[in-house]
């Protein structure tokens, strides 16, 4: 795994544990317009190599899940950060949670039955991301539709 090779920028994951979303309260929602508008401006702001970004976000990951569930007697983790050994294995090392992974088939099928259920809902045009739930602005159909 590239992220395992890497070096943890220090400055830089300070500034990715500083972002004021993970002291909102809910609704909120990691997806595109996060990523893009907070996360990338963030790490572009540094000239590193890949491996190094990578390791540097994957401690940030395991670091911010590790606060939010320093009670829980267990977590069960289902999205596809769960083949990402390496993410999994810092999640363990900064937590006492005893850490679920469900079989990979049930792992694959549910994201695939979600991704097309918000694909149908794309190629209707009707919403499938709902700001009640993501924190969003408003009610949007997200997603691109490619015709070949």
């Amino acid at each position: 795994i590239i992220s395992s090779k890497g070096s943890i920028n220090f400055d830089l994951l300070n500034n990715l544990n500083k972002i004021p979303f993970y002291h909102t309260n809910k609704p909120k929602s990691l997806g595109f317009e996060f990523v893009t508008n907070i996360i990338f401006p963030i790490i572009k702001k540094y000239n590193l190599e890949v491996k190094d970004i990578l390791r540097t976000f994957i401690e940030h990951i395991s670091i911010q899940i590790s606060r939010r569930v320093k009670d829980s007697s267990s977590i069960l983790i289902t999205g596809g950060g769960v083949f990402n050994t390496y993410l999994i294995e810092k999640i363990s090392q900064k937590t006492n949670s005893k850490i679920i992974i469900p079989n990979k088939i049930i792992v694959n099928y549910k994201e695939a039955l979600i991704f097309a259920f918000l694909g149908l809902r794309k190629l209707e045009n009707k919403v499938n991301c709902l700001k009640s739930v993501t924190g969003a602005s408003k009610n949007h159909s997200s997603g691109f539709v490619y015709n070949t």
